[in-house]
């Protein structure tokens, strides 16, 4: 009689797991830092000051975040060799191709070359750190999906999104400190060079992580041939449109918030402080939603998330440039950030239940769809402000420029996402409604308390 077929997580000991699951934490603590400090603000805001237009720094962020297409160049890589040493080795050629950044801020600060000529040169760097970034990449999850036991997934994430958040926090705090209120290329420039360094400490921890071996029967099908099987499968494909669908609504407005901020009159403090403010909500509610995946589902996750995120859009259209504004403005960025954070635990516990562990080639084409779409989204709402720089329809009080234009347009997008998610309907997870009730349950309890206290007769009170 043949042997029960073992999963991934069942192939590594228990103590290797662990081991992994804490370098995996490690990773993601200095890499987001130095990627904080690297493709966060400083990076966004060395561009503006460089003199970048809405539709080049739609470009700069549709060739930042394309890295994931070049993922499909992974899989055969991982195959042959191995997904930690392509990790190792691809992360540590992307990080020293972005050493040239801070070499181009150098350069900006001692005028040897025009701002223009210097812009220019961010594309060819950006897209070959981009392609050695995203075929490393190409590994991450599976990793994960070897070392992560099903049951716990949705509370891994939520520690392992926490964790980095905190990361990220502590480095916009730094860097609002470090860059101050107008921060020069110099400055930018040290920044830089710091988060590369860090980034290439953190590939040293990779090292001890554990993968799965290969399953001796498994097949190895053509780049093609995992396309037409992924696109074959209903679950997948429908789920492939919602995340398209969701991110372009998320991030068509998202890259271009530092930029409005900057047209209003903030300063650098103010737009990193703004920053800090997504990993705030982050932390205050990874571990929440977590629980609440693992316990109810990500049915309700999803509904929830597509109200929280589609009103937190909308609010940018009420910003001003004064102290209530700014206040406004960090409630609002804190907001999008704990529903976008609680979507995001939802759609990766999906992914990894809906692709078989033997074909885990099917996750790197997943977050090619899924990050093609994130480098879409700016690249369109880039082409969507150049178009409507010069509009002005009088439908706000004070006249609607097309920055609000965009938000009104990012929120509306959120409905596409929100139709969709009746598809993603498992046997056994909790309706919304009802974990909406649940939810409220301690805090009706506690508000029935205090009016039964409110309503009782004072005890010692005098009788007449």
């Amino acid at each position: 009689m043949p042997e029960p077929k073992k999963n991934n997580t069942e192939r590594l000991s228990p103590a290797k797991r662990r081991d992994t699951i804490r370098m995996a934490y490690l990773v993601s603590i200095f890499m987001t830092t130095g990627n904080v400090c690297l493709m966060g603000p400083p990076f966004q805001l060395f561009a503006i000051k460089l003199g970048c237009s809405e539709f080049y720094l739609g470009l700069i962020n549709f060739i930042l975040w394309s890295a994931g297409l070049f993922g499909i160049f992974g899989i055969k890589i991982i195959e042959k060799y191995g997904k930690i040493k392509c990790l190792i080795i691809c992360r540590t050629i992307s990080l020293v191709i972005s050493l040239g950044f801070a070499l181009l801020a150098f350069l900006a600060s001692a005028s040897r070359l025009h701002y223009g000529l210097i812009l220019a040169a961010i594309i060819p760097i950006l897209l070959l750190r981009s392609i050695f970034s995203g075929i490393g990449s190409s590994g991450w999850f599976p990793i994960l999906q070897d070392n992560v036991p099903p049951r716990i997934r949705g509370s891994f994430f939520a520690s392992l999104r926490t964790k980095w958040q905190i990361a990220a926090l502590t480095a916009n705090l730094a860097l609002m400190f470090i860059l101050g209120k107008d921060a020069g290329f110099t400055r930018i420039g040290f920044v830089l060079l710091f988060s590369c360094l860090i980034m290439l400490y953190s590939v040293l921890f990779l090292k001890n992580m554990n993968e799965a071996p290969p399953l001796p029967d498994s097949e190895k099908p053509s780049i093609r041939r995992r396309f037409m099987e992924t696109l074959k499968s209903g679950r997948i494909r429908r789920f492939l449109v919602y995340i398209v669908s969701y991110n372009l609504a998320v991030f068509i407005s998202s890259a271009f918030q530092i930029k409005y901020m900057k047209q209003l009159g903030y300063s650098d403090a103010h737009v990193i402080a703004v920053t800090a403010t997504i990993s705030a909500g982050a932390i205050l509610s990874l571990r929440f939603w977590g629980r609440i995946a693992d316990s109810y589902g990500n049915r309700a996750l999803l509904s929830i998330s597509h109200l929280g995120v589609g009103v937190s859009l909308l609010a940018w259209i009420f910003i001003g440039n004064s102290t209530a504004s700014f206040i406004f403005i960090m409630f609002a960025v804190a907001a999008r950030s704990i529903f976008h954070h609680g979507n995001g635990i939802a759609q990766t516990r999906y992914m990894l239940s809906a692709v078989p562990e033997d074909k885990q080639g099917m996750i790197v084409i997943i977050n090619i769809f899924m990050t093609f779409s994130i480098a879409v989204a700016p690249l369109l709402g880039g082409f969507f402000l150049t178009l409507t720089g010069g509009l002005q329809p009088d439908v706000l009080p004070l006249g609607m420029n097309h920055y609000q234009m965009l938000f009104i347009l990012s929120s509306l997008m959120m409905i596409v996402p929100h139709s969709i998610r009746k598809g993603f309907r498992v046997a056994g997870e909790t309706p919304t409604a009802q974990v909406l009730m649940l939810l409220q349950r301690p805090t009706l309890n506690r508000l029935n308390h205090f009016v039964r206290i409110a309503a009782s007769p004072v005890k010692g009170k005098d009788k007449k």
